[in-house]
C-alpha cells in the first residue's frame, strides 16, 4: 500500500517543475527546448555595441518560479533564456544586459522572478 501511495505521489509531482519564460500577456510559461538553448549559447554578450552591427532593439524575458515547490530561477538561467530569445529574433550579440530579481510579482504571477533585458545586435 505504501508503495502505491509513493508511486502516485511521484507521478503527480513529476511534471511540476515549470520554471521558464513567462509571457506576461497570456500568463503562459514557455520552457525552452535544448535546441533553442543551444542556439542562444552562440550569442555574445558585449560591453559595447559591435562596430558595424545593426540594433534590433530591446529584448526582455522573465524567468519565473510559478509554484512554491518549483526551483528558483538564477541569473545564469535568465541569461540563457535572454540569449535564446535574442537568437530567435536573429541577433548575434547582446549589449547592456541587466538582471533584476523580484520576490513576489503579482503581474507575472510568480513567487520569484528574474527579469533580464538587453539590446540585441546583428
Amino acid at each position: 500500500m505504501r508503495m502505491a501511495i509513493a508511486l502516485c505521489a511521484t507521478a503527480m509531482l513529476s511534471g511540476c517543475a515549470t520554471t521558464g519564460v513567462v509571457d506576461t500577456a497570456s500568463q503562459q510559461i514557455a520552457v525552452p527546448s535544448a535546441e533553442t538553448l543551444a542556439a542562444g549559447a552562440k550569442i555574445n554578450v558585449m560591453a559595447a555595441s559591435p562596430i558595424g552591427a545593426k540594433s534590433l532593439g530591446k529584448v526582455s524575458v522573465t524567468a519565473c518560479q510559478k509554484q512554491r515547490y518549483d526551483p528558483e530561477p538564477d541569473d545564469a538561467y535568465a541569461l540563457a533564456l535572454l540569449k535564446e530569445k535574442a537568437a530567435g529574433e536573429g541577433a548575434t550579440s547582446l549589449v547592456g544586459v541587466a538582471l533584476a530579481k523580484y520576490n513576489v510579482s503579482v503581474t507575472a504571477n510568480c513567487f520569484t522572478n528574474i527579469v533580464a533585458t538587453a539590446t540585441a545586435f546583428r
